[in-house]
């Protein structure tokens, strides 16, 4: 049974999720991030307007929890599926982890906790998937 996680954003990356831009949101992996499973619904509010949601269906689910699980998750994922508006697997490891940057996570509990990455779709795209896994299978 599929269920739906509450998941805040700021912008810019409200805005890269809701255009489709930004194909991965990526979790430290703890609390609710460890129920989530494919197929569940990701609902999407904007931290600076919570009257602004959207949907989005994630498609999978893939965990890390290597010696440097957030940077091992850029690179392998692609840093422009990740965080749209960055060039570099070391931009993007240094928003999560810079003290004075937008996350502001601390080094020590990514290494500790790892971190998830949550593939995302519009309800459109997840059902074409679908449709194209049933018919692949016949």
């Amino acid at each position: 049974m599929s269920k739906t996680t509450d998941c805040t954003l700021s912008d810019p990356f409200y805005e890269q999720v809701k255009s489709g831009e930004k194909k991965y949101e990526i979790r430290q992996f703890i609390g609710k991030w460890h129920d989530a499973r494919a197929g569940d619904t990701l609902r999407v509010t904007r931290r600076d307007h919570p009257d602004q949601t959207f949907e989005r269906r994630i498609s999978a689910i893939r965990t890390y929890s290597t010696e440097d699980p957030l940077r091992d998750a850029i690179a392998e994922l692609g840093i422009k599926k990740c965080l749209p508006h960055l060039d570099t697997v070391e931009e993007g490891v240094d928003l999560y982890l810079n003290p004075e940057g937008a996350i502001r996570w601390k080094p020590e509990d990514v290494h500790n906790n790892g971190v998830v990455a949550l593939e995302l779709m519009d309800e459109q795209n997840f059902r074409d998937m679908l449709i194209s896994i049933v018919h692949s299978e016949r």
